[in-house]
């Protein structure tokens, strides 16, 4: 009885270090005040926000899309989004280092003046080098999820079809690769096999 409970423990351990990974990180944009940042009648520029630096984004709140826009849309993550200002492109980069961008949801948000988006391309570059893009049609009934999976870059540049169109992104999600173990993931899996072991030695014993 007392094997198979250390057994139990010991796998235990195993599994729990495996399964709590580093895991992908997912801006919602929602920690933006909807009251105090985003005023009736006006946006809120992003500018530098959790370690990114962005151009021509603003962030929009459900309640306000909804209230003077149709058809009513569910955000995938309430209250917020962000809009590409002025109906044009938009740019997402960081100061030093790379990231991984893996895919977000986008809407063509026809607002005021500015024609929804039919479509969306999003252009990585690494130091001003092309690495790759990916581009998917929009709807204005619902977000639809780009998955783009450019990985090594330090600049995102979100085109729309020519001047005057709009989109709203969330749920941006980037460093989404192979799971790369903490350093407290790495001490459970290896008090489990430290204890597989002894437990296999000890009944070699026998």
């Amino acid at each position: 009885m007392k094997r198979l409970i250390f057994t139990c423990i010991c796998v235990s351990l195993l599994l729990f270090g495996i399964n709590t990974a580093a895991s992908a990180d997912v801006l919602t944009f929602d920690d933006i005040s909807p009251v105090d940042d985003i005023p009736a009648g006006s946006y809120t520029q992003l500018g530098s926000y959790d370690g990114f630096v962005f151009q021509n984004f603003y962030a929009y709140q459900d309640s306000m899309y909804n209230a003077n826009y149709t058809p009513q849309v569910t955000f995938p993550s309430s209250p917020n989004a962000v809009l590409n200002g002025w109906g044009t492109t938009a740019f997402i980069s960081v100061g030093s280092g790379y990231f991984d961008f893996n895919g977000a949801y986008f809407l063509g948000a026809g607002i005021g003046s500015v024609n929804a988006s039919p479509s969306i391309t999003v252009v990585g570059y690494r130091d001003g080098v092309l690495v790759g893009s990916a581009d998917t049609s929009l709807s204005i009934d619902g977000f639809t999820w780009l998955a783009a999976n450019i990985s090594g870059v330090n600049q995102l540049e979100f085109d729309v079809p020519g001047s005057n169109y709009a989109f709203l992104m969330d749920n941006f999600t980037y460093n989404a690769g192979d799971p790369v173990p903490e350093p407290c993931t790495l001490l459970l899996v290896g008090f489990g096999l430290v204890g597989l072991t002894a437990y296999r030695k000890k009944f070699s014993n026998y």
